[in-house]
């Protein structure tokens, strides 16, 4: 059963602003950075409500697809994401002009509360930066 559209204007308003190509540039997880070379072909496409999360890496290319829901009404900012699979993964963002953050859990927690990761908080904190406007 699939969810409602976006009903509210500023969620709207936000998932037209989502639209386009975004460039992974920062990656942090339980408080620490990751290596840029694990993330910096990394690339965050969203088209609609849909999105595809792309990391090509020489031993393994991940990839993830799927629908994504915004609550702009929260504080801070819910994103629910629904893989094609059907793994719903429950996140918060916060998006200034090209600047987008995200921070999931990685572990079994709840949706994180705040863009703080701690040493064995179990969240990772994604920085992305628009590439370009589809």
């Amino acid at each position: 059963m699939s969810e409602p559209p976006v009903t509210d204007e500023t969620s709207r308003e936000d998932l037209d602003k989502l639209q386009g190509i975004w460039r992974t540039v920062a990656v942090e997880v339980d408080g620490s950075p990751v290596a840029s070379w694990l993330f910096e072909n990394a690339k965050l496409v969203i088209t609609g409500d849909r999105f595809t999360l792309r990391n090509p890496l020489p031993d393994a290319d991940q990839r993830m697809e799927g629908v994504l829901k915004l609550d702009a009404g929260k504080v801070p900012k819910q994103l629910k994401l629904t893989l094609d699979g059907g793994q719903i993964l429950e996140e918060i963002y916060e998006l200034e002009g090209n600047t987008l953050r995200v921070c999931y859990p990685i572990k079994d927690v709840n949706r994180p509360t705040s863009f703080n990761t701690t040493a064995k908080s179990g969240l990772s904190l994604v920085v992305y930066e628009r590439e370009s406007r589809s």
